[in-house]
């Protein structure tokens, strides 16, 4: 019972990076809309603020 709550406290290295690998997976799908609609307007910091916006 120790050794289970050890590891809850205690991140490993190798939770860390599938953690990273699903947050990076779990953002790229959003991401082409966002890059056409920059793309396709001008880019400026209202107009990416404007569109991360409206698609999230």
């Amino acid at each position: 019972m120790f050794r289970g709550r050890s590891r809850v406290l205690w991140r490993t290295r190798t939770e860390t990076l599938l953690m990273r690998f699903t947050d990076i997976m779990l953002v790229i799908p959003d991401l082409p809309p966002v890059m056409v609609v920059i793309a396709l307007t001008r880019p400026s910091i209202f107009n990416i603020i404007l569109v991360i916006g409206l698609l999230y």
